[in-house]
């Protein structure tokens, strides 16, 4: 027996038409929830845009349509819209207004809600959860137990794993790697293949680019600016408008910030200021 079936209600969206999805039998969703044989669902453009197979469902006003197809245990409720070819799958959860589209995948536990658009060859796995009003494009992949939210933005190849943390006006992209128990927040700015790791801080409205690399307990924060090959490490502060370039390596206790700039080969360790 198939465990939905489309009915004859009709809603045009968009110029599509979407069929509202009806349960032909009894069964209980992975997070428990029990739907009723004749119980109502959200609406789909055709039937492969839902699994017959395992307990994925699609209620009230989500939509789902295009070649997009949500399998498995996945759960969509709220005002969600999945699209193109999206595929939706494990035991995912989304719910809100969130709009899912491109060849976006969204897998094993991960969680969606909010008002988030993921779009592109994104992919979203794990524990990880999206929620707020962010943003995640092109081929950045999201795993782990991450956490983006806010207005964070994650495009480019950028991944974001571990119990890393992207939220406020956070931008991460081109090949830029966020892992660890690191946050990046604020108006921050990471990118080109620069790497966040450990129990790092990016914020305020820093920046790291090109091959930088911050990590252990490091903290950047106001506008400093840490580039090119730079290495920022060990319980290192960087703050004001400090500039840390070229092959420079900050680490231990060092405390750098007003308009300060370590470049070229440079080494600075132990309990040293500049400023």
């Amino acid at each position: 027996m198939k465990k939905f079936e489309l009915t004859e209600k009709k809603l045009n969206w968009d110029g599509i038409t979407l069929y509202q999805i009806k349960a032909c039998t009894s069964f209980t969703t992975n997070s428990g929830i029990e739907i009723n044989a004749g119980e109502l669902g959200g609406w789909i453009e055709k039937e492969e845009n839902l699994s017959q197979e395992g307990s994925a469902w699609v209620w009230k006003d989500s939509k789902v349509w295009g070649d997009a197809k949500v399998s498995e245990n996945a759960l969509i409720w709220g005002d969600i819209k999945i699209s193109g070819n999206a595929q939706i799958g494990g035991n995912a959860q989304i719910w809100g207004d969130a709009q899912i589209g491109g060849n976006a995948k969204v897998y094993e536990d991960a969680e969606i809600y909010g008002y988030v658009k993921v779009s592109g060859d994104s992919e979203i796995s794990g524990n990880a959860e999206i929620s707020g009003n962010s943003k995640v494009c092109e081929d950045a992949k999201i795993s782990g137990n991450a956490k983006i939210f806010g207005n964070a933005e994650i495009s480019g190849n950028a991944k974001i794993s571990g119990d890393a943390k992207v939220f406020g006006n956070a931008e991460i992209w081109d090949n830029a790697e966020i892992s660890g128990n690191s946050k990046v927040f604020g108006n921050a700015k990471v990118c080109g293949n620069s790497k966040i790791s450990d129990y790092a801080e990016i914020y305020g409205n820093a920046e790291v680019w090109n091959d930088a690399k911050v990590w252990e307990d490091a903290k950047v924060w106001e506008g400093a600016v840490v580039r090119d090959n730079a290495e920022v490490s060990g319980e290192t502060k960087i703050f004001g408008y400090a500039v840390i370039k070229g092959n420079a390596k900050v680490a231990g206790k060092a405390t750098i910030y007003g308009d300060s700039e370590v470049w070229g080969d440079a080494i600075i360790t132990g309990c040293s200021k500049v400023f």
